[in-house]
């Protein structure tokens, strides 16, 4: 018999194993049942005995009734299978409800949900939920139901910590929240950031110039070192994973350059590994937001990273359809120190609320988009490299007038929870195995394919197909799954989990199918392409493993934090440079004696080059100063990663199996410091008719000349009704008036921004740029009433999401338009700002 002809005998197995219903314990809250549930009640808020209309996530009408004496509703089996369900009510004042129905483990797993699973959440219950165990109990239950093996937490140093030494009692919402999480069954990826006042080092601030604040890491290492060995001997195996700070590359939280989150992840990874605890947690690198640049990845590898973590996480609310190139550096950065590619917070973030708190719901339409996201973005993130996948959020979370919760404020699901609840069902300990071909017919699916255990049953081949939200709105189902031995052999659900009888259909929408066929059908009937991997990756499947341990010794450039170019991932230094401290931590149980050696790239001026004598105490740091000088000239613009580069080295005599110390930093040169070889006016910046206004709907922007003759002024008015205010006045270029094409940037003058009080105050400010495929690139700066030069280097401009992904860098012979404006907080209030001397520059 040929391998079609088994697919076929194997649909009755497929069918029992995905299908078998077990009798697992209720799930906690009131509105989450497993179909195997005979009593599926929801309480309403009605005071008599009221009508009640349930609806599925479209508004189809699925069954209707009468509450019972004790005001419930009754989803009587019959009726109601999987899915989920809108439930209103006939009475005046009755608030409505929802409820899902969630198809339950298979009966042959002794554990749910499964550790090894790529499906996790985050829940941030310690943050956005109740202490009380109760409480918690219901969040960490949802998750464990929903399929997923982790969640995600957090914690605030300063809470467990309040004074230096002194630790709160064990009775936080930390401890309550960890408690809950292993009573579930669920393992907890913990992520700790928010500097302790107490911590600050002032002292050293004022003299090194650092000037940190309790959003930025500590200046003085020695302080994460010894809270992350205190918290494993609180929390112990409660705490499978850590991530020493969250964002740590974004202004939000500390605008950290990628040297100074290596030097305090390794000292937080020593911490981790010093601890009296009795189980060692695994450490993560300090997440960043985005997936990182070709910069990050070059200057994590040469701080030598790879042995002061476990995984490399990072954070995504791109569209899907970005993924593959957007996790491209972090696929880079993780294979470099082979690690695992971890995705910690992973949500979309769209989606406006449609009613007040504490509610803050999304209109119908949006509640859709948000459970269709769940699965695609789940099935092509690991198909991009990702292992382990963490949903934001699950918790009710309102954040700048968007919803982002799966969960609404009293426990009840949104239609997302049951496509999560979906996906950690039919993904359960998935590992992928590629991707379906795309198909050269225009409006096919997509399709991915994993081996995986649905339900946590035996191992089967399960393809989750969709329609991009880039492409029309029904897709043609991929012919590969057409073939009549697929068709006979798979057993279909929809995105919410339920069960297709039809087979697989001939067309798909957004909402995904999950097909589920025997273990080794893919590979033996359906080819795919395989999973991405890393490109230009140091490390090879020729390359001896590196069995160095990590140095005990951390090094550590303090640039002031003021300095920092994140577009860079640089320090920014004046063009005559800076004096700067260097300190040698000592983090081992013996003293160390050893040296220190400086290399710097060409046109970089570091002074002295090596400190020949350096001693260091145990717990204790040293204090070194040098001088340093930035690259000017055609170095300065070059994009080249290692212009600017420091290399600190140091041998402090640890031996052959340990690592020596390392520490690599990149310093650019401040641009308004530095005089351009060529400067070119903006053709018609200066004429206000040239501009052209560009406002959120219903506002009005009035351009005219400025006080001086090389000035225009804005001045703006918004609609009280807009929710997000923004003006980009539009300067557009033709062939005559296009900017040279060797131009390395933009340089002009802002001043006189001003905001109304009812506005809320002015929230950024940008220069915008689109080329001539309309791609659009930004440019923020931060600027005030009183006049201020900006340089804008086109090639650190980042893509805006808007128009398709960018080729490269952005060049100066493909710009097409150039807008300069501002975002107000809120909408009904007025702004205005000068914008003056616009001209290209060379350097």
């Amino acid at each position: 018999m040929g391998w079609l002809g088994r697919l076929v005998l194997a649909t009755t197995a497929i069918w029992s194993s995905v299908d078998s219903s077990s009798v697992p314990s209720p799930i906690p809250g009131g509105h989450v049942f497993w179909l195997s549930d005979q009593t599926r009640q929801v309480q309403s808020t009605c005071l008599e005995l009221c009508g009640w209309t349930a609806a599925d996530e479209r508004g189809n009408v699925v069954g209707t009734g009468t509450v019972d004496v004790a005001r419930r509703v009754q989803l009587p089996p019959a009726e109601f299978t999987v899915g989920f369900f809108y439930i209103t009510f006939d009475e005046t004042g009755a608030l409505p409800t929802t409820a899902a129905i969630l198809r339950p483990p298979d009966t042959t797993t002794p554990t749910w949900p499964l550790h090894d699973t790529p499906v996790a959440v985050d829940t941030a219950q310690a943050w956005l939920v109740p202490c009380d165990m109760t409480n918690q109990t219901i969040v960490s239950s949802l998750a464990a139901a929903a399929g997923c093996g982790w969640t995600r937490d957090r914690l605030r140093w300063v809470d467990l910590e309040p004074t230096p030494g002194s630790y709160a009692p064990p009775t936080t919402c930390y401890d309550n929240a960890t408690r809950a999480a292993a009573a579930a069954g669920v393992r907890v990826l913990e992520v700790f950031h928010q500097t302790p006042s107490w911590a600050l080092d002032p002292a050293a601030a004022a003299t090194d110039g650092t000037n940190a604040t309790t959003y930025q890491m500590p200046t003085d290492l020695r302080q994460v070192h010894r809270f992350a060995a205190y918290v494993p001997t609180r929390f112990e195996s409660a705490v499978a994973a850590y991530e020493p700070w969250n964002e740590g590359n974004m202004q939000e939280f500390g605008g950290q350059t990628t040297d100074q989150r290596a030097s305090f992840q390794k000292a937080a990874f020593l911490g981790f590994r010093s601890t009296t605890a009795s189980t060692t947690p695994f450490v993560c690198n300090n997440v960043i937001a985005n997936a990182g640049s070709n910069e990050t990845v070059a200057i994590t590898a040469r701080n030598g990273l790879k042995r002061y973590m476990e995984s490399y996480n990072v954070h995504s609310y791109s569209e899907v359809e970005a993924y593959p190139t957007f996790f491209a550096p972090a696929r880079e950065a993780a294979a470099n120190s082979g690690t695992p590619l971890w995705l910690s917070e992973c949500g979309i973030h769209n989606l406006p609320v449609d009613s007040p708190p504490p509610w803050s719901d999304m209109t119908p339409a949006n509640n859709l988009l948000q459970a269709e996201f769940v699965a695609p973005s789940y099935a092509v993130s690991l198909w991009s490299g990702v292992q382990r996948h963490f949903f934001f959020v699950l918790s009710n979370y309102l954040e700048r007038g968007l919803q982002y919760g799966l969960l609404r404020a009293d426990y009840s699901p949104r239609p997302a929870f049951a496509a999560l609840a979906a996906v950690g069902h039919f993904f359960a300990n998935g590992t992928i195995l590629g991707r379906l071909p795309p198909s050269s017919t225009p409006g096919t699916a997509m399709g991915y394919a994993l081996r995986s255990r649905p339900g946590g049953g035996a191992p089967s081949d399960v393809v989750m197909v969709y329609c991009p939200a880039s492409g029309p709105s029904t897709c043609i189902v991929p012919a590969a799954l057409t073939a009549e031995g697929i068709q006979k052999a798979a057993a279909v659900y929809d995105f919410l989990g339920r069960g297709v009888a039809s087979g697989i259909p001939a067309n798909v929408t957004a909402a995904a199918l999950f097909i589920v066929l025997p273990a080794g059908t893919v590979g033996r009937v359906l080819r795919v392409e395989p999973p991405l991997r890393a490109v230009n990756s140091q490390v090879s499947s020729t390359t001896p493993p590196d069995q160095l341990l990590p140095s005990s010794v951390v090094l550590q450039a303090a640039f002031p934090y003021a300095s920092n170019a994140l577009v860079d991932d640089a320090h920014t230094l004046n063009a005559t440079g800076h004096a700067t401290a260097f300190y040698v931590y000592n983090f081992g149980a013996e003293t160390r004696h050893g040296t220190l050696t400086v290399k710097a790239a060409t046109g970089t001026s570091v002074t002295p080059l090596s400190w020949p004598n350096v001693v260091v105490a145990p717990g204790d740091r040293t204090r070194l100063t040098a001088y340093v000088t930035p690259p000017g000239g055609r170095a300065a613009v070059s994009g080249d990663p290692s212009a600017g580069g420091i290399t600190l080295s140091g041998d402090f005599g640890e031996g052959p199996t340990v690592s020596p110390p390392e520490l690599y930093a990149r310093v650019v040169v401040n641009l308004e410091t530095l005089k351009p070889a060529q400067e070119v006016p903006c053709a018609g910046a200066t004429n206000p008719l040239a501009w052209v206004p560009n406002i959120a709907r219903g506002g009005a922007v009035n351009i005219t000349r400025g006080a001086t003759a090389e000035c225009v002024h804005f001045a703006i008015t918004f609609a009280e009704t807009t929710p997000n205010p923004w003006a980009y006045p539009t300067l557009s270029f033709n062939a005559s008036t296009a900017p040279p094409g060797d131009m390395d940037g933009i340089r002009f003058t802002v001043g006189g921004v001003s905001a109304s009080a009812s506005s809320g105050g002015v929230k950024q400010l940008n220069a915008l740029f689109t080329d001539k495929n309309g791609t659009g690139y930004l440019s923020p700066f931060l600027g005030g009433p009183v006049d201020q030069e900006f340089t804008m280097l086109l090639r650190n401009a980042e893509w805006n999401n808007q128009g398709p992904p960018p080729p490269g860098p952005l060049t100066a012979s493909s710009i097409a338009r150039v807008q300069l404006g501002l975002n107000l907080i809120r909408g009904g209030g007025t702004a205005s700002m000068n914008v003056c001397n616009l001209r290209w520059v060379r350097f």
